[in-house]
């Protein structure tokens, strides 16, 4: 708008300038003409410089509004994502927590729960309690190992009849002789499936 009035300023000026004289009149047309001339290409500079401006905002309102979508996406969407180059490993930071994937399995993280998954094979530990399942598994220590509880469970949960306990009656044939007697040690809480 205001390259308009410097125009049209211009224009008004040349009109004056006609006023005069007629060898006046051409010399000062001719001198205003090449300053219109100069304004024009000024303001044809000015023009391609805002339409870059104008392209750069747009970029950045897009960019603007992909953040602002990001921040709405409401409840269980992820805040932050990284995202390994290839695209094999993710990790998402929310307000629920923290998840860890990649092809070999998945790690999780919440206020009240870890868990880790691996093909058929899961962990998970909350608070107080502890359950790992899978099709098959291998504990190995080269230490001592202690499996403690009020009771043991091997093979099922319930229903299970108790594994040799305190008490109970046994017979072995050791050299054959028959030999009986009595479990005078060992736990009681302790059965199998």
């Amino acid at each position: 708008m205001r390259w308009a009035a410097v125009i049209l300023a211009a224009a008004a000026a040349l009109v004056i300038a006609a006023a005069g004289s007629p060898a006046a009149r051409g010399a000062q047309r001719e001198s205003l003409a090449g300053r219109v001339e100069l304004l024009s290409a000024k303001l044809t500079v000015v023009e391609r410089r805002l339409t870059g401006l104008r392209r750069a905002l747009r970029r950045s309102r897009t960019r603007i509004t992909g953040l602002e979508r990001r921040l709405d996406e409401g409840a269980g969407a992820p805040a932050s994502r990284l995202r390994s180059r290839d695209g094999r490993f993710v990790l998402d930071v929310s307000d629920e927590g923290i998840r860890l994937r990649g092809p070999g399995g998945t790690i999780g993280l919440t206020t009240g729960a870890v868990s880790l998954a691996s093909g058929s094979t899961a962990v998970q530990l909350t608070q107080g309690r502890a359950e790992v399942r899978g099709t098959s598994g291998l504990f190995g220590f080269t230490g001592t190992a202690a499996l403690t509880g009020a009771a043991v469970s091997l093979g099922g949960t319930s229903g299970c009849p108790p594994v040799a306990r305190r008490g109970d009656a046994v017979q072995v044939q050791p050299f054959g002789e028959v030999l009986r007697g009595t479990i005078t040690g060992g736990g009681t809480g302790v059965f199998a499936c």
